[in-house]
């Protein structure tokens, strides 16, 4: 059974609750995850994002423009081309101007992650620092560990 997609309301609903946007580690994780589902096509379920490396997204420019490009690693079923075995472009999150802004996300993500955890070889979604709720910027928002399958797999029910 297929999923309904998720409406602008009720994605503002889900920020205006604060369960998305960037004042937390918890809803800088959502968001992140969120949007590489909906860009990406990642599916939702915990098997493709626990498999994201730091690698597979990387921050570039295009003309002026600052985009998040999707490094996909080829799979069983995903081999990055189409079926007549043509390059296709690969996915990219461009920058906004709004306070949602998927590259402005995805740069405070990298400057919260541990400092020697930012190589390429590293899993792009880490555990979430618990001792605090709302920790103050300069703080280690999240620890230099995976975030496990429990945590990844029920996101958008929790949101919900």
């Amino acid at each position: 059974m297929e999923a309904d997609a998720i409406s602008d309301a009720e994605k503002v609903r889900v920020y205006a609750t604060g369960e998305l946007g960037n004042h937390n580690p918890r809803s800088l994780m959502n968001t992140l995850w969120l949007n590489t589902t909906t860009h990406f096509g990642i599916s939702g379920g915990g098997t493709e994002h626990r498999q994201l490396m730091w690698e597979n997204i990387q921050l570039g420019i295009e003309g002026t423009e600052e985009n998040l490009k999707f490094n996909e690693r080829q799979t069983k079923t995903r081999t990055g081309s189409d079926i007549n075995n043509v390059r296709r472009q690969k996915p990219r999150m461009y920058a906004t101007c709004t306070e949602r802004c998927p590259v402005v996300t995805y740069k405070q993500y990298a400057d919260h992650r541990p400092v020697n955890f930012s190589a390429d070889d590293h899993p792009f979604y880490l555990a979430v620092v618990t001792n605090k709720v709302h920790p103050v910027e300069h703080e280690q928002w999240f620890l230099a560990a995976a975030k496990g399958r429990n945590k990844l797999d029920p996101f958008m029910k929790k949101m919900a």
